[in-house]
C-alpha cells in the first residue's frame, strides 16, 4: 500500500501493535527503510509532507499533539520562549516509556471512567516532555523579538477585559483573541502593560468598582457581583491593597 500524507497541524506519532511489514517512507526528500513490528514508534512532525509505503497488514495506533500544547510545554521546561518545534525524522524507535504513554491515552479515550480526560491529558503531557527530550529541535526565538503586542492587539485585549469584567476571565481566553500560546502571550503582555495579565484584571475590576462607587448608590455587595469579584470581602482586601483603604471607606469619603 502507498499514500501520500500532507502536512499536518500535529505531531504524530504512530504505535505497531501487532503483525509486522517493512515501512518505507519519504520526508524531505529522504527515503527511510526498515521493517517495523510489536512494540515499534514512528515519529512524524508537524507541518510536514510525508509518503509512505508497506506491503503487510500491521495493527497500530495514533496519537495527535497539538502544536500548542508542545510548544506550552516546552516553554515551560526550557523557560524560554519557542520559535519551532520538530520531531526528528525517526521511523523506528524503541522507547518504553513513550509507549506507555501512548497505552494510557489509548485506554483513557476509548472509555467513560472518571477522571478519564484528565489522565489522558497528563499522558499526553507526560508523553510532550519525553519527545522534547530526545526527538525534538526546538528552535528559540532571541530576546530582540520577545517584542510587545501591536496596539490593536492590545487594545482588544483591554475591550475583552473590560467587556468581561463581571464574568471569570482565563488568559487562556486572551492568549486565543490574539492568537499567541498561553506562555508567549503572558511574557508580552507583561512587557506591554507591566504587570502581569492576572494583576491587570484586579486592577480594572477595582477601578470598575471605584465608578460604580462614585456614580451610583448601589450596595457594594451588588457592586462586588458587578464587577467579577467572588464576593464582597474578596472586594474589600484587593481594593485596600490597591487603593489603600477599603470601598467603604472610599464612598464614605
Amino acid at each position: 500500500m502507498e499514500i501520500e500524507l500532507p502536512p499536518m497541524d500535529d505531531y504524530m506519532i504512530i504505535a505497531f501493535e501487532n503483525g509486522r511489514t517493512p515501512l518505507r517512507r519519504c520526508v524531505d526528500g529522504k527515503w527511510s527503510d526498515y521493517t517495523l513490528g510489536p512494540g515499534d514508534l514512528t515519529l512524524l512532525t508537524r507541518a510536514q509532507k510525508s509518503d509512505w509505503s508497506w506491503t503487510e497488514t500491521v495493527d497500530v495506533s495514533h496519537v495527535y499533539l497539538k502544536a500548542d500544547l508542545v510548544e506550552s510545554i516546552a516553554q515551560e521546561v526550557f523557560e524560554r520562549e519557542v520559535a519551532d518545534i520538530s520531531l526528528k525524522d525517526v521511523l523506528r524507535a524503541k522507547d518504553p516509556g513513550i509507549s506507555r504513554c501512548m497505552a494510557v491515552i489509548r485506554e483513557e479515550a476509548g472509555n467513560q471512567s472518571l477522571g478519564g480526560p484528565l489522565i489522558a491529558e497528563a499522558a499526553a503531557r507526560e508523553l510532550s516532555v519525553r519527545l522534547l527530550r530526545t526527538y525534538a529541535d526546538t528552535g528559540f526565538v532571541t530576546s530582540e523579538r520577545f517584542g510587545h503586542l501591536p496596539p490593536a492587539v492590545a487594545k482588544r485585549i483591554v475591550d475583552f477585559v473590560n467587556d468581561s469584567i463581571q464574568d471569570k476571565i482565563s488568559y487562556e481566553h486572551a492568549a486565543a483573541i490574539t492568537g499567541l500560546g498561553t506562555w508567549s502571550f503572558m511574557r508580552k503582555f507583561k512587557r506591554t502593560f507591566g504587570l502581569s495579565f492576572h494583576s491587570f484584571v484586579l486592577n480594572q475590576r477595582v477601578e470598575r468598582a471605584l465608578h460604580l462607587l462614585s456614580t451610583s448608590d448601589r450596595p457594594l455587595k451588588a457592586i462586588a457581583v458587578d464587577c467579577g469579584f467572588y464576593d464582597q470581602p474578596h472586594m474589600n482586601r484587593v481594593f485596600k491593597k490597591l487603593k489603600g483603604a477599603t470601598p467603604a471607606t472610599f464612598r464614605r469619603d
